[in-house]
C-alpha cells in the first residue's frame, strides 16, 4: 500500500510473483512512485481499478496508462464523476490538470469477474459516497 498525492489517499497493488502481473486499486496520484514499486518488484500492470471517480483516487490514472498500457476499470454510473476532473482540480486544488485523462473502457459492474492469471474475484456494488460505489 502506498498513500499519496495531496490528500493522502490510499493506492493498493497487488502482484502475482508467479505471473508478474499487477493490477493497483485506486490512482492517487504520484505516478512515479507507482511504476518504481512495480519496477522494483519487476511487475506488469494491467490493471487500474478505480473504486469511484473523487479526484484524490483518479490523478495518476492518465499517466499510470500512457506508461503501462493498462486498462482503466470504473462503475459506468461515476463516468460523469470521472470526467470532471478539471474542473474538480480547479475546485478542489485550484490548479489545472496538465496531463490527458484516458477514459475508462471497461465498466466495473456488480458480480464483474476481474481478469488475472492467479486470482479469482469479483466486483461487489456497495453504495457509498460515489454513484457507482
Amino acid at each position: 500500500m502506498l498513500t499519496l498525492g495531496i490528500v493522502q489517499t490510499n493506492c493498493y497493488i497487488v502482484g502475482d510473483t508467479d505471473t508478474h502481473q499487477a493490477v493497483i486499486f485506486d490512482a492517487p496520484d504520484s505516478a512515479p512512485k507507482i511504476l518504481a514499486v512495480l519496477k522494483a518488484e519487476s511487475w506488469t500492470l494491467t490493471d487500474i481499478l478505480l473504486t469511484h471517480s473523487h479526484f484524490d483516487h483518479i490523478l495518476a490514472v492518465g499517466n499510470l496508462k500512457a506508461a503501462t498500457g493498462a486498462q482503466v476499470r470504473l462503475h459506468s454510473d461515476d463516468l460523469e464523476q470521472y470526467r470532471m476532473l478539471p474542473e474538480h482540480m480547479q475546485i478542489f486544488h485550484r490548479g489545472t490538470l496538465r496531463r490527458s485523462h484516458p477514459n475508462p473502457i471497461y465498466w466495473l459492474r456488480k458480480a464483474t469477474r476481474l481478469p488475472s492469471a492467479a486470482w479469482s474475484s469479483k466486483c461487489c456494488l456497495r453504495r457509498g459516497i460515489a454513484p457507482g460505489m
